[in-house]
């Protein structure tokens, strides 16, 4: 029999120490439905789909078709190498959209912490991303770890979080997690550094445990 639960998310709050279930997303009316549903059909639809489930891990399985790269903490796929068995650019324009969203709207408190974080050019040149008028922005850089220990049934925790500046690469980070990925975000600073050790990809994929997470 399936739990009266099991298809509400989790949303966990640190600054009140609390969790719940609850099958109400954090929303702000910011959008119009034809925005909206550009943002899903370039990106989070695809994304959805790759999630981890009770069924599978549709990325990870994947990602296993592919020979990786090796670092020192395990093993990555760089964005051009699984480009042709993964929509590359769906993941990057979900992430950008949903960072773009979470600082140009106006969220509720406690879901405000990373309201007008990107600046002026960031929120400029992500908006023209998403939109198609630009390329994917110059100093950003996108790792998604597929992660089986982010459990199935947690929902998106908070619109996003802003973690402090990366020390390496004076960056602004960034992360959100999704069922079985962390997606931790690179904005700014010397993220060009970041870029050229990881084989001058703007994403890759990680298949190790995301030791930034803090829930």
């Amino acid at each position: 029999m399936k739990h009266p639960i099991d298809s509400a998310p989790i949303l966990i709050d640190k600054t009140e120490n609390s969790a719940l279930f609850t099958n109400k997303q954090i929303t702000n009316r910011f959008l119009c439905g034809k925005c909206e549903q550009r943002l899903s059909k370039h990106g989070g639809n695809y994304v959805a789909k790759m999630l981890l489930s009770h069924t599978g891990f549709p990325l990870l399985e994947k990602l296993e078709k592919v020979e990786p790269s090796k670092s020192d903490n395990g093993r990555f796929w760089q964005g051009n190498v699984v480009k042709n068995k993964i929509n590359v650019l769906a993941f990057k324009h979900m992430a950008i959209g949903l960072i773009w969203r979470g600082s140009t709207g106006n969220w509720q408190k406690p879901y405000d912490n990373i309201y007008g974080t990107l600046g002026s050019h960031y929120t400029e040149t992500f908006r023209s991303f998403l939109i198609g008028q630009a390329n994917f922005p110059q100093k950003v850089a996108i790792s998604v770890y597929a992660d089986i220990e982010v459990p199935s049934w947690t929902g998106l925790i908070k619109p996003l979080k802003t973690l402090k500046p990366d020390q390496n690469y004076k960056a602004n980070s960034y992360q959100f997690v999704v069922p079985g990925m962390v997606f931790e975000v690179m904005v700014g600073g010397n993220t060009n550094k970041f870029i050229r050790e990881t084989g001058n990809n703007q994403l890759n994929f990680f298949d190790i445990k995301f030791s930034k997470t803090d829930i």
